[in-house]
């Protein structure tokens, strides 16, 4: 069986820009960081060029140095409904119908892989 591309996580991406702009704030390189971390510069440089597809063992101490919660996003449903901007849309669409529930549940897990695919600035830009 051929192997498929495993897509990049939301967290990986969101951890990925803070640590680029922890290296552009500290005016340090990968390689300073990666002996400062303790981890390997080719371990480095797959995380920041992508090649690292989600946050793994190996990211952590990397992340934990730079003061990087990688799990900044969502988590929990709860922290959606918190958020006002989702509520707000939920209720301009949502008319109180289960048929419609339905179909908005369809909609955003359509868009689950879009979302996770790109580039959170790419992604703020498309809203």
């Amino acid at each position: 069986m051929p192997r498929t591309a495993k897509p990049t996580t939301l967290e990986a991406v969101r951890a990925r820009e803070a640590l680029r702009l922890y290296l552009k704030r500290q005016s340090m390189s990968v390689n300073a960081l990666s002996q400062a971390a303790g981890v390997g510069q080719p371990t480095v440089s797959r995380f920041l060029s992508g090649r690292t597809k989600s946050v793994t063992t190996a990211i952590r101490p990397l992340l934990d140095y730079a003061n990087i919660d990688f799990e900044n996003g969502i988590t929990e449903i709860g922290g959606v409904l918190d958020n006002p901007r989702v509520r707000d849309a939920l209720e301009r669409v949502w008319d109180g119908r289960p048929e419609t529930a339905d179909l908005l549940a369809r909609l955003i897990e359509a868009l689950g892989p879009v979302l996770k695919s790109a580039p959170l600035t790419a992604t703020r830009n498309m809203l």
